[in-house]
């Protein structure tokens, strides 16, 4: 039995572990993007937070003793300035990976995602109807406006996907970047950034899927480390022998904190106040590259032999940052190839261990 379940009631979506590597005396400063504007240092439990975020209590709890484990792992990270806690303990490793992709999937930002994902999807079949004269125009437009909207568990089968990240992350490499110059790395309300330098400008599909060749992840821990995933063969990243890149130009520093400013929903956040019109200004710089929509959707035709005539294909996907930083310690490798699944038999065993996941909670579902 739980003994306060009221605790549960306010649910962060980024946990305040997490925001303590970060914050001075418990509070951290916030730039919103709306007003462009800094504001004061405010409490880590006021931030990143909703009234049953998740839903019922329980979950919030159960969270709460899973966020313990990786807490342990990223705190140990964060004191030894070294990923030496995950080299060589398997546990830990697991759940470095499973907070980063845990991380990015539960935010608001994800929330919105996946909600938009489903009222686009919602709208082409509309536009369907309407086309087949099944559906009348006003429709159409009720569900362009808003006023008729598709709602189901996207979120949280993007959620319930994440806690299987640490397979298709398995063969990506781990670096962490040590910022030591005299500017902070900042954070944000969706702190993880998933990229794809290699090959997001030459390849029309989606790039920063969990298993895509050349996928990228960006997630600070602190305000003087930062952790970097990366497909070893799209990349060669020269870091020493303790898996670490020491960074001593401001200029990259500058450029890792545009990455969250780029993928942010609302605000980022940073410890010092003098800061703010420094974070000002790199979101000055790039704002213009933000995505101006959640999702975007493309029309592709494709000749069909069989059929011996034309097909048209839609798509939807998440818009990705065309922003790259200038990462002198980062190499793309030209051999490198594109294709959806960098590691199929990894790819495999999640989606696998995935769907047996979603008919056990089906089975539930109809036994309550």
């Amino acid at each position: 039995m739980s003994t306060g379940v009221a605790e549960y009631v306010k649910q962060h979506y980024v946990p305040q572990f997490y925001f303590r590597n970060f914050a001075r005396d418990e509070r951290l400063c916030t730039y919103n993007l709306d007003s462009e504007e800094g504001y004061p240092p405010t409490p880590i439990s006021n931030i990143c937070y909703e009234r049953y975020f998740y839903g019922e209590a329980d979950m919030e709890e159960a969270l709460s003793r899973l966020e313990s484990e990786m807490a342990g792992t990223l705190h140990a990270i964060v004191d030894q300035l070294s990923l030496d806690p995950v080299k060589t303990d398997d546990q830990a490793r697991f759940y470095l990976d499973l907070f980063v992709t845990y991380t990015h999937s539960r935010t608001k930002a994800s929330r919105e995602e996946a909600s938009a994902f489903s009222q686009e999807f919602l709208e082409m079949m509309a536009e369907v109807g309407v086309e087949a004269g099944e559906l009348d125009e006003d429709v159409l437009e009720m569900v362009r406006n808003d006023e008729i909207r598709l709602e189901g568990p996207d979120h949280q089968l993007y959620q319930l996907l994440s806690f299987y990240g640490p397979i298709y992350f398995a063969d990506l490499h781990r670096v962490l970047i040590w910022n030591d110059t005299g500017q902070n790395f900042i954070t944000s309300d969706h702190p993880v950034v998933l990229d794809n330098s290699r090959f997001k400008d030459k390849i029309e599909l989606n790039t920063t899927g969990y298993s895509s060749a050349g996928l990228q992840a960006f997630c600070p821990l602190s305000n003087r480390l930062l952790l970097l995933y990366f497909d070893p063969y799209a990349y060669q990243v020269d870091a020493n022998s303790e898996h670490t890149v020491i960074v001593k130009d401001e200029s990259v520093v500058a450029d890792l904190n545009k990455l969250q400013l780029l993928n942010c929903l609302e605000n980022c956040y940073y410890r010092d106040e003098p800061d703010a019109s420094w974070v000002d200004e790199l979101y000055q710089d790039v704002k213009d590259d933000r995505p101006q929509e959640l999702v975007e959707r493309e029309r592709d035709r494709v000749y069909d032999e069989e059929q011996g005539r034309e097909r048209e294909f839609v798509r939807t996907h998440h818009p990705e940052i065309r922003f790259t930083p200038d990462l002198p310690f980062v190499n793309e490798l030209p051999s490198a190839r594109f294709t959806p699944v960098r590691n199929p038999s990894l790819s495999d065993m999640a989606e696998e261990m995935y769907e047996e996941a979603l008919e056990d909670a089906k089975e539930d579902n109809e036994s309550e």
